[in-house]
């Protein structure tokens, strides 16, 4: 069987651009070992496992939750209260004395109670908001002092890659998705180094 003028033309070009790439490659390698070029030392660290096992962030969660419940506790005192006044309310006649005072406590306690609700719920949110940004600035500082220390330039976003808790499609795209690192040997991993000396720098601060 005989090779056709153009498929013969389209050989030939692909063996000219194979060794064009090959006589490139091979003068990269040479001008690297030449100039004594650095290769650059990537890492990787699970910024989510850190801030899950770091102790600051479950003693500080566990402060706001029990805050958060006796929040809770004191408002369900309170709608207790406005309970109590309405049922009072309906014992008295729409005309009568009593039940312009009571209705006016009924009205005062209610705005009172979602007021102070307000109040507490954003407190607690800013606190947590402010121990997020403080871990993070924490964390990030070890990070890269353990990749100072250990000689690495880089430190990409590593995650767990487990798929085995999503319920649907959709959300294993969106996992996959956000996987910043697809491959690393556990010898670039720092995840571990680090999360041991932000817990042994946190006993150490609360002793």
């Amino acid at each position: 069987m005989r090779l056709g003028k153009v498929h013969v033309a389209v050989v030939l070009l692909m063996l000219a651009v194979g060794l064009l790439l090959a006589s490139f490659t091979r003068s990269e390698a040479q001008i690297a070992a030449a100039g004594g070029a650095k290769a650059t030392r990537v890492a990787v660290c699970n910024i989510e496992e850190v801030f899950n096992e770091y102790q600051r962030g479950k003693d500080g969660t566990k402060e706001l939750n029990e805050e958060g419940e006796q929040i809770e506790a004191e408002n369900k005192r309170r709608v207790k209260k406005a309970e109590e006044l309405q049922t009072q309310l309906e014992g008295f006649k729409p005309d009568s004395q009593k039940y312009d005072e009571t209705l006016q406590a009924a009205q005062q306690n209610e705005i009172s109670r979602q007021v102070w609700l307000q109040m507490k719920q954003q407190e607690i949110l800013r606190r947590h908001r402010r121990l997020t940004e403080e871990m993070f600035r924490e964390i990030r500082a070890m990070v890269a002092d353990v990749a100072k220390e250990k000689g690495f330039d880089v430190v990409l976003q590593g995650q767990s890659g487990d798929l085995r808790d999503v319920q649907n499609a959709q959300q294993v795209i969106a996992q996959i998705e956000r996987q910043k690192v697809l491959y690393n040997t556990p010898e670039v991993d720092i995840t571990a180094v680090v999360l041991q000396r932000l817990n042994e720098g946190y006993q150490l601060r609360n002793k």
